[in-house]
């Protein structure tokens, strides 16, 4: 990262790990870039997608409550991931 306050970079190192699948490593990054930016909605709902991987419905719930207080362009995405996380918890 050549500007560590970019947030941009740090989503990019995010979706690389995600490929990598390094899961960790895109956690860390995705925290950087909402740290940096608490209204990016690309992180907020990749980290909302992740933590529904890792099985924590109420992480999840709660980024996709934040993010669809102002989403803009991750709206109905948004919305579709928080009918799959009730789902997930009903089961």
């Amino acid at each position: 990262v050549f500007n560590p306050k970019n947030e941009e970079s740090y989503l990019y190192l995010s979706k690389i790990f995600n490929k990598q699948e390094k899961k960790d490593l895109e956690e860390k990054n995705l925290k950087t870039v909402i740290f940096l930016n608490p209204k990016n909605e690309d992180a907020l709902y990749s980290l909302a997608k992740l933590r529904l991987k890792k099985s924590d419905f109420s992480g999840s719930r709660e980024l996709i409550d934040q993010l669809l207080n102002f989403c803009k362009s991750y709206c109905q995405k948004s919305q579709k991931l928080k009918v799959e996380i009730e789902n997930s918890i009903k089961n």
